[in-house]
């Protein structure tokens, strides 16, 4: 069960343009941190910046390629977004 303040902070993660973009991006599929910075045409530290916040709040997931790592291949924790979507639902 969410606290208010944890709903609230993930609804403030995503209030943001730039990161409600990229989450948007990610909703349609897995996406490498060079793909996004194509798509958006943010620049990478930018990508990096707002990647990293949807992280700490779970809302994303990542792993490094193993053939090359400097490739990161993004996509959205369904888990928790199944679990805000129930207590929304409350």
């Amino acid at each position: 069960m969410y606290s208010e303040n944890e709903i609230k902070n993930l609804f403030h993660v995503l209030g943001n343009p730039n990161r409600l973009k990229l989450f948007d991006l990610l909703m349609t599929g897995v996406h490498c941190n060079c793909e996004l910075t194509e798509i958006t045409g943010m620049a990478n530290n930018l990508i990096s910046h707002h990647l990293k916040a949807l992280q700490d709040a779970d809302l994303i997931q990542s792993v490094r390629s193993t053939s090359d790592a400097r490739w990161i291949y993004y996509s959205v924790n369904k888990d928790k977004i199944q679990v805000v979507q129930a207590e929304l639902q409350k």
